[in-house]
């Protein structure tokens, strides 16, 4: 399935409550929520951009990971998920316990998938860098406390696989 069926509804989802970007490295695996990404096409590939703070466990282990998974729900029943999901931290809670999600292997990736978990996205990172705070238009700085340091890093991700889960 084209990865841009969907580009819409990816769109709204992630303005409206947001997706799951999940990591795997080594044995730990993270499932945070993400409010901004990017799709398109960048080096002739289809590409998901996501951006993870540096404070954020994630970041941990993405900074490393060679791929990445993003699920985007199709209906409200994971709003609670999502929700809790971006309010805590995968260093100090099983989220997945927690929220009742499961994971399943993914078709093209280390990193696990999240059973029912939607339209899903799994990448390959192929590029990272972290915002640089003097390029940024004047006022997005303060408008997402990036004064206190706490910058984004964009990951790019290869679009290997697009579908239903």
């Amino acid at each position: 399935m084209p990865f841009q069926n969907h580009t819409d509804r990816v769109i709204s989802q992630l303005k409206r409550t947001g997706a799951f970007l999940t990591v795997k490295n080594g044995e730990r695996v993270n499932s945070m929520t993400i409010g901004w990404g990017l799709l398109g096409i960048h080096w002739r590939m289809p590409i998901f951009v996501v951006s993870v703070r540096r404070s954020r466990y994630t970041y941990q282990l993405i900074d490393t990971a060679e791929d990445f998974t993003v699920s985007v729900p199709r209906d409200h029943a994971w709003d609670e998920a999502l929700a809790f999901c971006g309010s805590r931290s995968g260093a100090n809670v099983d989220k997945y316990e927690k929220c009742g999600m499961v994971m399943l292997p993914a078709r093209e990736v280390q990193t696990p998938i999240l059973e029912g978990g939607g339209f899903t996205y799994e990448c390959r990172v192929v590029y990272k860098t972290p915002l640089d705070l003097m390029e940024l238009a004047p006022g997005i700085r303060e408008q997402f406390s990036y004064s206190a340091g706490d910058i984004h890093t964009l990951y790019f991700g290869k679009i290997l696989a697009s579908y239903e889960a």
